[in-house]
């Protein structure tokens, strides 16, 4: 029998310990990834590749740093962000710069596309530029920031720490019940203290 306890409880230590890491490694990836960005990119935002339109600059999967900045300090070959007229953001390469009624008019294209974007965006739609690129990494970061993945992974740490509380507090019970289940009361003598003459 105490071989056995040894081995569940061996067994529950690793167990503790397994869930409890892959809750710090996905609050540690989640917050590298925000480190990257705000911190090496002075500010970015972190934005998720869905298309091929740029590549081979960047593919659908990968992880962009769009850092904010004005439109007079983007330039004709820049790799840009905008709100298109639905309110999509679109990241393309800037290819021409016009202006109309005293306000910059911005085209972009896709690398991998023919022809330019539909329709020239005005300024005040410009998001930011693109400073960064972690390939491959937009689906691991956004299934860790979903709530599927936030419950995956701390949830099992969450539910571990749980059963060990409860697997505990049911121990502590057994042993302080008598062989009949009956409650055991501790019993304190006081010793009585001899008094000393001075």
């Amino acid at each position: 029998m105490t071989r056995i306890r040894r081995a569940l409880k061996a067994a529950r230590t690793l167990v503790v310990w397994a869930a409890f890491g892959l809750a710090l490694l996905s609050v540690l990836a989640t917050a590298s990834v925000l480190v990257w960005a705000k911190a090496g990119h002075h500010g970015a935002q972190v934005a998720i590749v869905e298309s091929n339109s740029m590549r081979p600059v960047f593919a659908e999967g990968d992880l962009l740093a769009i850092t904010p900045v004005d439109a007079s300090r983007v330039h004709v070959g820049d790799v840009i962000t905008v709100h298109e007229s639905n309110d999509t953001l679109v990241t393309h390469r800037l290819v021409k710069v016009e202006r109309h009624d005293g306000q910059a008019l911005l085209t972009t294209r896709g690398d991998a596309n023919r022809d330019a974007d539909a329709s020239p965006v005005t300024s005040d739609r410009l998001f930011g530029r693109m400073t960064g690129r972690v390939a491959g990494a937009a689906h691991p970061y956004a299934w860790l920031t979903s709530w599927q993945g936030r419950v995956l992974t701390v949830g099992p740490a969450v539910a571990v720490f749980l059963l060990i509380e409860i697997s505990a507090l049911w121990g502590r019970t057994d042993t302080e019940r008598g062989p009949r289940g009956t409650a055991k009361s501790a019993r304190i003598r006081r010793r009585p203290t001899a008094a000393t003459a001075p």
